[in-house]
């Protein structure tokens, strides 16, 4: 719950920062009139690249198509975007080069151990084996800081896919507002057609006296 809210907070004033400039509130105002795009044109081919990072589905459903085109009016928005990206990129470019580095130094013990097994003398497979192991100790003691790290990193990246699964949400419901508040569609024609059946049964009626 704490978490919510205060990433509420940080959207209200992550928008509201974005309205201050003179130069494009006037647009920025206008744009946030308007009725998304994407549901009137149905177009998806928007932020194809950027939605793509934001959706591990495979397919771009309304709310993707929604915030593409909210990506592509929103200059810190698109910014932010490009960030996370950035940091997931270079996130999983160095857990690459961690993961490889470990599963290198486990082949080696591991066939390390094999061969010291395969010595026939007791006493020199007995003390080689004191050897390996406090070898591999000392290794463990190298990496245990870079698996604790890992783990943390770990952790923020699903705080952060959480907290940008909001973001999304919330962008795209003040959008979807928008076009409920602009293409509701008129009530006259669905009066107009009671009216018509009302006439019809009264026609029907008189059918039958």
């Amino acid at each position: 719950m704490k978490i919510f809210i205060n990433l509420i907070v940080t959207l209200m004033i992550f928008f509201a920062s974005a309205c201050q400039s003179k130069t494009e509130a006037p647009l920025a105002e206008n744009i946030e009139q308007q009725t998304p795009t994407v549901l009137l044109q149905k177009d998806e081919g928007l932020s194809a690249s950027r939605i793509k990072t934001w959706s591990k589905r495979g397919y771009k459903s309304i709310i993707e198509n929604l915030f593409g085109e909210a990506l592509e009016n929103n200059e810190d928005l698109r910014n932010y975007v490009d960030a996370v990206q950035q940091v997931q990129n270079t996130w999983g470019d160095s857990a690459k080069a961690i993961h490889s580095f470990m599963h290198t130094n486990s082949d080696y013990f591991r066939d390390a151990n094999r061969l010291v097994n395969l010595l026939s003398d007791s006493i020199l497979k007995k003390e080689t084996k004191k050897y390996f192991t406090a070898v591999k100790n000392e290794y463990d003691k190298t990496v245990k800081q870079d698996s604790v790290l890992l783990q943390t990193i770990n952790k923020k990246d699903v705080n952060l896919t959480d907290q940008n699964t909001l973001i999304k949400l919330f962008v795209t419901a003040k959008m979807i507002k928008q076009y409920q508040e602009n293409e509701h569609p008129s009530k006259a024609p669905l009066h107009a057609v009671i009216k018509q059946y009302d006439s019809l049964i009264t026609q029907a009626n008189n059918f039958k006296k």
